[in-house]
Formats: C-alpha cells, structure tokens, sequence
C-alpha cells in the first residue's frame, strides 16, 4: 500500500476532490465529450483538483487467454492506440492540462493486464505523477482540518449497486478512512455513513461523530450506443453503468463537513 501525505494549494473555503477512473482508452465506445468535459472544469476551478482511479487503458491484447478476442479491432490500429504504451500516451495527453492538480494514480487491472507495476510506476516517473500502486491512504492537509482518504481500483463485480456500498462499508472496518473511494464497478453513487470516536484532545474526553462517505467512481465508457453493437451487449447484466463523476467537497471551516456534488 503506498501512503501519500498532500497539502494543497488552495485558498478557497471549500477544497474539490474529483476522482477520475475507468476511461478505457484504446475502446471505441469511450465518452470523450464528457471526458473533455470534466477535464476543462478541474482546469478552469482553482479549487478543484483529482486523482486518478485506474482503468485509463483499454489494453486488450490479440490472444488474451489462448482466444481471438474480438476487442482487438482495425479500428485501434486506424487511430494509433493499439498498444498499451500508445493508450497510455494518449491518456497523458489528455489529462496534460490538469497535470499539476493531480493527487497521484492508483492503477487497476486493465492497465498491468500487459504492462507490470514497475512499467506502470516508471511510466509515472517520467510524466511527472504521483504512483499510488493500487491501493492508497492519503492524508489531506487542508490547514484548518485533515482527512484520510482510502483509495482502491478494486475487484468487486457485484451487479448490485448496494452490494458494491456493503463491500466498502466492510473494507471501512479494516481500514481506518472517513473517505473510501473504489472505482472498478463501472457504477457512480455516493453514501454517508459515521462512526464514533473518542476526542482526547478535550477535558474531559467527549465522544464525536465523525462523517465517513463510501464513493463509487462512475467511468467514461458508453454501456450502449445507438446504431452499433458494443462489446457488454454480448454479456448483458442488470447493471446500469453510469458515465461521469462525483465530487466531494471539503470546506475548509467545517472539520467534520464532507459534501457530494453528483
């Protein structure tokens, strides 16, 4: 697990964290006018700043598991993204103007499908992020308060947006947050929850409330597209994959205040 401890440059009262995974570059069916989108709103807020949640590749090889597998399409080669490498330089340079605003990458499983961690941790290096391996703990130093973030790709492949919730309200009991981010799911809904704690720093002691919110992470790729047959139709579920982000929102005045803007 890599920890990170960040202080943002931030003068406004509230910080904005936006996470930014499962883009699936190298897929025909990626959302690139909402991608676009999200990309010029980090840049033109001062306040609002992200981190990467993994899946930014595609990465699909021509025998994947000893079978043709028909994501490997012309269509790659056409557009110069057939590659992990060549997916990855073009994720680069898509998120190139909100570089600097960038907490650091947690990685998931379509980016080391081919490519390993110290591949992936060098291709950090020479871009200039921070590596966060696939799992992270941030601590968020926003002067008057701090938080702790848990940050995760994750592995659940529950159909079941509740199920996804339980499964970070179980890792919550382990790992010690009051935010919890994992993205893998495809699915994008936010959940407060609390626990109690003990305040030593007051005589006498005082038991506090202290806010926790369990974060699903959208994705960019397109479930379905009109006229074409995309390649999750070919295993349908009941599961509704939701295209965009969430942003939660840190006031800077308000210690145990944690906003989710949809």
């Amino acid at each position: 697990m890599y920890l990170a401890k960040i202080k943002p440059d931030v003068k406004s009262d509230e910080f904005l964290l936006e996470p930014i995974g499962d883009l699936h570059i190298g897929s025909r069916f990626v959302d690139y006018d909402k991608l676009h989108e999200r990309i010029e709103t980090i840049q033109s807020e001062e306040n609002r700043f992200w981190i990467g949640m993994g899946d930014y590749i595609e990465s699909i090889g021509p025998y994947r598991r000893g079978r043709v597998d028909k994501r490997w399409m012309e269509w790659l080669n056409k557009h110069g993204i057939t590659t992990p490498i060549q997916q990855f330089n073009e994720f680069f340079k898509l998120v190139e103007p909100i570089k600097d605003k960038c907490l650091g990458l947690v990685f998931g499983n379509h980016d080391y499908t081919q490519l390993d961690l110290t591949d992936l941790q060098l291709l950090c290096v020479n871009h200039g992020y921070r590596f966060l391996g696939t799992m992270a703990m941030i601590e968020l130093d926003l002067g008057p308060r701090r938080d702790i973030i848990w940050a995760c790709h994750g592995s659940y492949n529950g159909m079941r947006t509740g199920g996804a919730i339980n499964r970070l309200e179980d890792l919550s009991r382990k790992y010690l947050a009051n935010v919890y981010l994992h993205a893998h799911t495809h699915l994008k809904q936010a959940v407060a929850g609390s626990r109690i704690v003990a305040d030593f720093s007051k005589n006498p002691p005082k038991l506090t409330e202290q806010k926790i919110v369990y974060a699903l992470t959208g994705c960019f790729l397109r479930e379905h597209v009109e006229d074409d047959v995309n390649y999750a139709e070919f295993k349908p579920t009941p599961k509704t994959t939701r295209v965009g982000t969430i942003t939660l929102g840190f006031p800077r005045d308000r210690g145990e205040t944690i906003n989710v803007y949809d």
